[in-house]
C-alpha cells in the first residue's frame, strides 16, 4: 500500500499486490481497512481536541458478512471497556443492520456498562420519523421484524424495503434449522411443490432498491409477503406485541 497527496483523505489511499498497483479492492475490504485504521488511531490514543470527546460510528458493518460482524461488534465492545469506560469520552452508533444492533444491546446490558447506555430504534408513524427507546432486557430481533410486517400488514402499508426484511427474517429462520438461504424456511412453513418459484421472486423483490420502489406495491406481491408472514406465525407462533 501506498500513500500520496494525504489532504484529499481516504482518496489517496492506493492498494497493491506484488507487481500489479492501484488494485481495486471490494466494497467490504475498504470498510475493513477503514475500521482498523479507526482502531489503531484509539489503540495509539491519537484524538486530539474537542473531537475526542464524541465519537460517531455510521454503519460499520455494511458489506461485511456475518463473521466480520461479530468481529466488529466484539472490537466495539473492547474499545469501549479499555478507552471508553475510563474517560468522558462516548459512542454514538447507528446501524440498519440488526444482528449488529442486538449483539451490541445484549453484551452492553449484561455488563457494567448497563446504566450509561441507551438503545434506541428509527420507526416511522403516521408518515413521521420517531426515535423509540428499546428498554427491554433482550433484543430478539427476529421477533423485532415478525413486529415490523404485522405493522405494514395491519395498516395496509406494505412497501419495497418490508421484502428485504421478510428476506432477513426467512434467512433467521433457516440457519436456526441448520442450513443456509431461505429455501429451508420455505419449505418448512408449507411451500413444496412451488418452492422454487416463491424463492425466486422473495429473492427478486427484497434484492431491489428499496429507496427506488414505489411505497404501493402490486397487489399480488404484498398478498405475497401476507401469505408468507402467515405462513411463518402459523408455524412458529412467534410470540409479538400486538
Amino acid at each position: 500500500m501506498r500513500e500520496s497527496t494525504p489532504e484529499i483523505g481516504i482518496d489517496a489511499v492506493r492498494f497493491s499486490r506484488d507487481e500489479e498497483i492501484n488494485i481495486k479492492i471490494s466494497r467490504g475490504e475498504e470498510r475493513i481497512f477503514i475500521w482498523c485504521f479507526f482502531l489503531a488511531l484509539f489503540e495509539a490514543d491519537a484524538w486530539t481536541g474537542e473531537q475526542d470527546a464524541h465519537f460517531f460510528i455510521d454503519d460499520p458493518v455494511s458489506s461485511l458478512d456475518d463473521n466480520n460482524v461479530f468481529l466488529t461488534a466484539d472490537s466495539i465492545i473492547h474499545i469501549i471497556d479499555d478507552k471508553i469506560a475510563k474517560s468522558e469520552k462516548r459512542f454514538i452508533i447507528t446501524t440498519h443492520h440488526i444482528g449488529l444492533f442486538s449483539v451490541l444491546s445484549d453484551r452492553l446490558m449484561n455488563s457494567t456498562h448497563k446504566n450509561n447506555t441507551n438503545r434506541s430504534i428509527l420507526s416511522i408513524q403516521n408518515d413521521e420519523l420517531t426515535l423509540k427507546n428499546h428498554d427491554k432486557d433482550v433484543f430478539l430481533y427476529h421477533l423485532y421484524l415478525m413486529q415490523i410486517l404485522y405493522e405494514c400488514i395491519t395498516e395496509r402499508k406494505v412497501m419495497g424495503y418490508h421484502f428485504i426484511l421478510l428476506r432477513q427474517l426467512l434467512e433467521i429462520i433457516s440457519s436456526f434449522l441448520g442450513t443456509g438461504g431461505i429455501k429451508k424456511a420455505l419449505k418448512d412453513i408449507g411451500y413444496r411443490d412451488n418452492l422454487d418459484m416463491i424463492s425466486n421472486q422473495v429473492n427478486s423483490l427484497s434484492h431491489k432498491d428499496a429507496k427506488q420502489q414505489p411505497a404501493d406495491l402490486n397487489p399480488k406481491d404484498a398478498e405475497l409477503l401476507e401469505e408468507i408472514y402467515n405462513k411463518i406465525q402459523e408455524k412458529y407462533d412467534f410470540i409479538i406485541h400486538n
